[in-house]
């Protein structure tokens, strides 16, 4: 199965995301916030990223950009990453887009969506938004 990196600064969501997907027989760390992502970016490799939007220190639509342009300077494949958030508005999630997420989810969100939306992620490999 996957290796899954998961940033939300939300505890509920960090437990109950990491929980489905281990249940789904992934591979999953979490973390608080966008800056421990990019430290764990320097040294680890993930077949999928699971971002909240709005984080301390860096958010995950930062996160994404960074790790997109990055891939483009280097030739390299980018990861798939999906963005969840609580925001509904048009603005995120052409922000979201913009960041070429993979897939965009509204909290909250049932445990069955999300394992779909990360199979789907994890079987593409690329930006499918």
């Amino acid at each position: 199965m996957a290796n899954i990196l998961v940033a939300d600064d939300d505890l509920f969501y960090r437990k109950i995301i990491a929980h489905a997907l281990s249940a789904m027989g992934h591979e999953v760390q979490v973390v608080p916030n966008g800056e421990d992502v990019l430290k764990l970016m320097a040294t680890n490799t993930y077949d999928l990223l699971v971002l909240d939007v709005f984080m301390d220190k860096v958010s995950g639509l930062e996160i994404l950009q960074e790790l997109t342009q990055l891939a483009e300077t280097m030739g390299t494949p980018r990861i798939p990453a999906i963005i969840i958030t609580s925001d509904d508005s048009e603005c995120t999630e052409r922000a979201a887009r913009v960041a070429q997420a993979t897939f965009f989810l509204l909290k909250p969100f049932s445990a069955e969506l999300l394992g779909s939306v990360v199979e789907e992620a994890v079987k593409k490999g690329v930006r499918v938004l």
